[in-house]
């Protein structure tokens, strides 16, 4: 019999192989036979699967064509870009809404609000003016 290599699996592969099976958290910790939270945790990163968990999810990626190794490093699989670009998104939509309801704050002080710089902020409310025009 064949032995497979132990694969240490990250918070990123684990989300980006649920996603590729099209999967909730719920589902794909019945099919694993654990729980829901245990799920989470592991997407988090707050955890990791090891021993049947991390050999059943090496499995399943394999049946089911992942490609696990376009997730690490600086390359992500579609779905955790696509990811990132929504969460991208809804903040920049948090950032113009947060201005217009907070006139009185200069680009500066929004920026450092957000964790960005005044530069930055003024290229969203900028691409925004032009959105809404």
């Amino acid at each position: 019999m064949e032995r497979r290599k132990k694969r240490q699996w990250n918070k990123e592969e684990i989300r980006a192989l649920r996603q590729h099976l099209k999967l909730t958290q719920a589902k794909l910790a019945g099919e694993l036979g654990t729980r829901q939270q245990t799920i989470s945790e592991w997407e988090k990163g707050m955890y990791r699967p090891r021993g049947a968990s991390a050999t059943l999810l090496s499995i399943i990626a394999e049946r089911s064509g992942f490609d696990y190794e376009a997730v690490r490093g600086d390359k992500k699989t579609n779905y955790v870009a696509g990811y990132d670009k929504v969460r991208k998104l809804e903040r920049n939509q948090e950032l113009v809404i947060y201005s217009k309801n907070h006139p009185e704050l200069g680009q500066r002080e929004i920026g450092q609000k957000f964790g960005i710089t005044r530069q930055r902020v003024h290229q969203i409310l900028k691409s925004e003016k032009r959105r809404e025009k």
